[in-house]
């Protein structure tokens, strides 16, 4: 199962910005979460996490395309202006918040297996897999207590047109 408060199929076009810090960055409708190099990652939607490898640290916003379905699941391919960077699984240890504002949705992005970075996320009335190595099978043991990361939707995010 995967959220339906999503809508993956109408991607806006992004923003740069060179701002270091989350208070500094405005904020399009993405989501933004941060490792702990200080890189910031967004996705759109909740289903692949992924991040620019020439970032260095620096909060760049891209636009991410629907790519198609793989079984349950989207996937992306992330733009920054005309370049396509690709799109890659999240397998960074992830152990902070960075959105200081509050949208209509919170995720709650909980490690499934480290070995195997898979995660999941979780929202009130069940829990969603956003990893790329996993199935959903096992989801429902995942601990609350495990280290995790929210996700803060901006509300431009939620869209129905």
């Amino acid at each position: 199962m995967h959220p339906t408060s999503t809508d993956s199929t109408h991607p806006t076009t992004a923003m740069d910005t060179s701002a270091t810090k989350a208070a500094e960055v405005t904020l399009p409708p993405y989501i933004y979460i941060m490792n702990h190099k200080d890189q910031y990652l967004t996705a759109w939607g909740v289903y692949k996490l992924g991040w620019d490898n020439d970032s260095a640290g620096e909060a760049r916003v891209f636009e991410v395309i629907p790519e198609g379905q793989d079984g349950a699941y989207a996937t992306f391919r992330f733009k920054n202006g005309s370049r396509y960077v690709g799109v890659l699984p999240s397998n960074h240890h992830f152990v902070g918040v960075i959105l200081p504002e509050e949208g209509p949705h919170t995720w709650t992005l909980i490690p499934a297996d480290a070995a195997k970075n898979t995660f999941y996320v979780k929202q009130t009335g069940g829990t969603y897999f956003v990893g790329s190595t996993a199935t959903p099978e096992g989801c429902a043991t995942a601990s609350e207590e495990s280290p995790s990361i929210e996700l803060h939707f901006k509300e431009a995010l939620v869209r129905d047109d």
